[in-house]
């Protein structure tokens, strides 16, 4: 939610289950070098997306007033840090995959742990062209 109002290249780091927010400027490449952070990192947010998206989107809390905002600006967020490692398509896939999930629940839906949003792309061959 909070990556919704940082600015663009702002990065975050996961480092013993706390998510530390990284704003851009000259030292953020040199903090995330001595902390050993990675953007692969970003794996770990799946369980707390997922677990947090079904809780209070589709079960529990779902109708108290404000909820689906704080996920909509989390969506925001995910589309910032997609667009801060636009460069690389692996990380890019797996934060859609992330706001896929927030976006089922939002709406109601059921969604596939397993789901590829870009199947259809594989069957005809688009992505194979490239």
């Amino acid at each position: 939610m909070i990556l919704s109002f940082k600015p663009r290249g702002t990065k975050i780091r996961i480092n013993n289950n706390l998510l530390y927010i990284q704003e851009v400027g000259y030292f953020q490449s040199i903090v995330r070098y001595f902390c050993k952070s990675k953007k692969n990192d970003l794996q770990f947010l799946y369980m707390p997306i997922k677990i947090s998206s079904i809780h209070f989107l589709k079960n529990t809390y779902n109708g108290i007033n404000g909820i689906d905002k704080i996920f909509e600006l989390a969506i925001k967020g995910l589309e910032n840090l997609t667009e801060t490692y636009k460069s690389d398509q692996i990380i890019c896939h797996m934060l859609k995959s992330y706001t896929h999930i927030i976006q089922c629940c939002l709406n109601g839906k059921e969604f596939n742990d397993y789901e590829d949003n870009y199947a259809n792309l594989y069957y005809e061959g688009d992505l194979m062209q490239n």
